[in-house]
């Protein structure tokens, strides 16, 4: 898993700005805009430019369950573990 795009407000049709926040892996990007409910899914192999969005298609409703729960707080655990810095000053210098 890729790290998360930072979050942005994005405008929407009714002009209120709400605060997006999405999540990738190599194959799939998935996004939410304020509300689960106003969501995108995008298969990047298949659609790179995220033309269409999946989000809504049944056949996808269990990558979107994944992508959710990612999203809400497993991309954490998949993050790589933090490097615990040395107290040896030689192994600080190979740090920076």
């Amino acid at each position: 898993v890729l790290p998360r795009r930072p979050t942005r407000l994005h405008p929407r049709p009714d002009g209120q700005r709400v605060l997006g926040k999405s999540v990738r892996s190599e194959r799939w990007r998935y996004a939410e805009w304020g509300d689960p409910d106003e969501n995108e899914l995008y298969d990047l192999r298949q659609d790179p430019h995220e033309w269409t969005n999946l989000a809504d298609d049944p056949k996808f409703a269990q990558q979107v369950r994944r992508m959710r729960k990612l999203l809400h707080g497993g991309w954490e655990k998949a993050q790589p573990p933090k490097r615990r810095r040395s107290s040896n000053p030689t192994d600080a210098r190979r740090d920076s």
